[in-house]
């Protein structure tokens, strides 16, 4: 048996890998001839051109004398098993969330937990896909803040002209003038992806497009933290208004100040990274959400696993928005 370790293919036949070292995202068959396979415990029937979305279990996966044109597609990532004793894994994302926009009451909620009253440095990091550069209102990727007192990253619609949206980063130090917004300036351009990050050192502000410095400000104190009633947010600012309109994926706050290198790291080339492996300033990452590749769905609303801390999220108003959708930064299941 060859192992393809180092290798990267993208379809591989089953009966020329021993696929149990490996992790796949999809099945696909190549024929149908009447016969089926056991795969993740559950028996399938081979038809051809069909791909099946799924995580392959090698444990309780059983092709037989049947399996014969199974095919299995993803990354070839090495895995611990019992024939490989150390692995690297690669964190490849898929899903993310839809948010509705302005007037339309959507958001993910994260709660209040007591760990979110922080003062001082912080880094705020997401991944969007704005649909709308001409929104009725601003739009948040990760807020909270009230009273001049908090924090947020957002696409800013400006009064003139419209249409010309720009990221921005907000802070509040409970003093006038306040908020300070640090604002972007090149407008974005809609239905594409953009990591946007917004990083406070001190006074100095620090705004990031896809790995990028593109503006620096100063606030005149550091930053306070929001009331303790006040909700962290993701799509939207407090009172379920300000709604982004558009696709949001692996948001994340550090209690801390990256670096220039440490966010083009964060970025990796516009993928975005497994950060319980390989952030940067691991100590200091407060929360990360996946936002998309590990929601729940209850029956009315999609629950979002806060990946470090106890910042778990919830969607709202997901009737016809909200929705977990296949659109991710770099995507391709293949690949």
């Amino acid at each position: 048996m060859t192992y393809l370790t180092g290798e990267v293919t993208v379809l591989h036949n089953q009966h020329q890998i021993d696929f149990a070292n490996f992790i796949y995202s999809a099945v696909k068959f190549g024929s149908t001839d009447g016969t089926s396979v056991i795969i993740n415990g559950s028996s399938m029937t081979k038809v051809a051109g069909v791909t099946i979305d799924i995580l392959v279990d090698y444990k309780t996966t059983d092709l037989g004398i049947n399996g014969q044109d199974v095919y299995f597609l993803g990354n070839p990532r090495p895995t611990l098993t019992e024939s490989i004793e150390g692995g690297v894994d690669e964190y490849i994302t898929k899903y993310s969330i839809l948010n509705g926009g302005p007037a339309t009451n959507t958001q993910i909620n994260c709660g209040t937990d007591p760990s979110q009253d922080f003062d001082g440095d912080v880094t705020l990091s997401c991944w969007a896909f704005p649909m709308d550069n001409d929104p009725g209102e601003d739009g948040y990727l990760i807020e909270r803040y009230v009273s001049d007192k908090g924090w947020g990253l957002k696409q800013e619609r400006p009064t003139v002209p419209a249409g010309d949206t720009v990221w921005a980063f907000r802070i509040g130090d409970n003093t006038a003038p306040s908020p300070f917004d640090l604002l972007d300036t090149t407008h974005i351009e809609i239905n594409r992806w953009y990591h946007v990050v917004g990083v406070l050192e001190g006074t100095e502000m620090r705004l990031y497009v896809n790995g990028i410095r593109v503006a620096t400000g100063a606030s005149d104190n550091p930053m306070v933290h929001a009331t303790a009633s006040q909700d962290l947010r993701l799509g939207s600012q407090s009172g379920a208004v300000a709604e982004f309109f558009g696709n949001l994926n692996n948001a994340s706050i550090w209690t801390s100040a990256l670096t220039d290198e440490e966010v083009l790291e964060v970025f990796n080339g516009g993928r975005p990274m497994d950060l319980n492996l390989h952030a940067p300033q691991r100590a200091s990452l407060y929360s990360w959400w996946k936002v998309g590749d590990d929601a729940g769905w209850d029956g009315s609303d999609y629950t979002i696993p806060d990946q470090v801390g106890p910042n778990n999220g919830i969607t709202t108003s997901t009737v016809g928005w909200g929705i977990r959708q296949i659109n991710a930064p770099k995507l391709n299941v293949d690949d």
